[in-house]
């Protein structure tokens, strides 16, 4: 297996440790570590400063504070992500400072024996400090937002690699722009095939996550729904009333999550915007609790109706899901998902990913060796028995 350095740009306002399982980009850092560790390649990771109050780090061979602990604190110290989303600007002084150091570490620390993979998990708000950086592959690793930039892109999802060409206009394909979705530690996610008598909503609590429908479906029902997720004053606005019957969590950290996904009846994800991942939905399945989601984006490639779950287009089907949910599997579910979404499986994908990008420098598209890895294998899908 071909070894190359991998630069991990981390986010600014957040530090890169499972203290922050609430954003999905922060944990996408974390297991690119893990995984890129695992597989003997050189992982520099670039991140605020970081101290024993922060968690701990992910695998690593040189970690690179861009973002001086004081900065940090005089801007975020005091603000309060459990009751808020994340504060963040690309202007804003984290991110300006974490921009001018991080360009200036990159280029210090490149290899000059071995390919250098810059990835920016961020997207756009890293362009500044990729500028004009050509002795690299720098590649966006895990797009699931619209703007993009860099010349080397992998999508969370096929449905998102449409959509954005579609909003970009693009008729035709490109070769060297992939679709490889997120990926979970499975340690992270206990698995139970007995459920209690409760359905869950995990997300950010507003109206375009859907947590009205879930709640609405709940109370039709008479069954008790759990909420759980940043900024909770927004419900009001989702339409959404605390009472006995639905409840309120608070934000909860990687044993929480785990525990009340795994008991629950279900876990809902009926999105209304065309969802890139979701994963809340594969985290429920880990667990091997179903999911109920709606029928459009990602949830064609993550969740197989009838069998890890129900995708739905009204209100009708969301009932029906509801009342039949029971019905499947917790063990077809959970190995559907560690089969597909774990990461000694995705990050065979990766490195075959970066393989055909190394091979740039050869022959390219024309290139006709192939490695061990590379034998495609990471387009495949697995399936429960």
């Amino acid at each position: 297996m071909r070894k190359y350095r991998f630069h991990l740009l981390s986010l600014a306002h957040t530090k890169c440790s499972n203290k922050f399982a609430t954003c999905a980009y922060t944990q996408k850092v974390v297991g690119m570590a893990k995984m890129m560790s695992s597989l003997g390649h050189e992982v520099y990771l670039y991140s605020a400063e970081h101290g024993p109050e922060d968690g701990e780090l992910p695998p690593h061979t040189k970690f690179i504070p861009c973002v001086s602990k004081k900065t940090w604190d005089d801007y975020l110290g005091n603000y309060n992500t459990y009751t808020n989303f994340y504060k963040f600007d690309m202007n804003d002084p984290v991110w300006s400072e974490f921009n001018i150091k991080t360009s200036i570490s990159v280029r210090e620390n490149l290899a000059t024996d071995k390919e250098n993979f810059v990835l920016c998990f961020f997207g756009i708000a890293h362009q500044e400090a990729v500028k004009n950086l050509n002795s690299a592959f720098v590649v966006e690793p895990g797009i699931g937002y619209k703007y993009t930039f860099a010349p080397f892109r992998v999508f969370e999802s096929s449905a998102w690699y449409h959509f954005i060409h579609g909003t970009q206009d693009k008729d035709l394909g490109t070769w060297v722009d992939t679709v490889i979705p997120n990926y979970y530690d499975l340690n992270d996610f206990e698995f139970s095939a007995k459920k209690e008598d409760y359905h869950l909503f995990v997300g950010r609590l507003i109206q375009n996550k859907g947590v009205a429908i879930a709640v609405d479906v709940a109370r039709k029902l008479g069954k008790k729904i759990y909420l759980a997720g940043q900024a909770p004053d927004n419900l009001s606005n989702a339409g959404v009333k605390l009472d006995d019957q639905v409840q309120y969590l608070g934000v909860l950290n990687v044993k929480e999550r785990s525990q009340w996904m795994k008991n629950a009846t279900a876990v809902w994800t009926p999105t209304y915007y065309i969802g890139p991942f979701e994963g809340v939905s594969v985290e429920a399945q880990l667990c091997g609790t179903p999911v109920i989601t709606s029928h459009f984006g990602v949830f064609g490639e993550t969740v197989l109706h009838g069998k890890t779950g129900y995708r739905c287009r009204a209100y009708k089907d969301f009932l029906w899901a509801a009342q039949h949910i029971h019905e499947l599997n917790p063990y077809d579910i959970r190995q559907w998902a560690a089969a597909n979404y774990s990461l000694d499986r995705v990050k065979y994908m990766y490195q075959a990913y970066w393989d055909q990008l190394a091979d740039l420098g050869k022959n390219g598209w024309y290139e006709t060796q192939y490695n061990p890895v590379e034998n495609l294998d990471h387009f495949n899908k697995y399936y429960p028995h």
